[in-house]
């Protein structure tokens, strides 16, 4: 599941500006037992402010900026798979990313529009 949001996120990442922010996206922030998973989620999570300012600001340093931390969070994203054992944290985790996915997907929709 990771591997396919991961995708989503990168595919996503490269489309154009958006208008969207964060802010705007995210509904649910949960805490999670393991430093490691909320590490990750965080990390995640402040991705779309960075690609948002990169996209506007037209800045190509920071659009490679941003790939580059994209490209690590991914490589990350398979030792988290392997650390989420409790179904309840599991479960948080599915919901968070799949939210923080869909505001991609938002994102790339947003940019189609304009």
């Amino acid at each position: 599941m990771i591997k396919k949001l991961f995708t989503l996120f990168v595919f996503l990442s490269f489309c154009g500006s958006t208008g969207f922010g964060a802010d705007q996206c995210y509904k649910n922030k949960y805490s999670y037992k393991d430093s490691l998973v909320q590490q990750y989620v965080d990390d995640y999570r402040a991705l779309l402010p960075l690609y948002t300012e990169a996209i506007n600001e037209k800045n190509t340093e920071k659009i490679y900026n941003f790939t580059d931390s994209a490209q690590k969070l991914g490589e990350r994203g398979l030792i988290i798979s392997e650390i989420l054992v409790d179904s309840d944290e599991a479960r948080k985790f599915s919901e968070e990313m799949s939210e923080i996915a869909e505001c991609f997907f938002n994102t790339a929709i947003d940019i189609s529009n304009r």
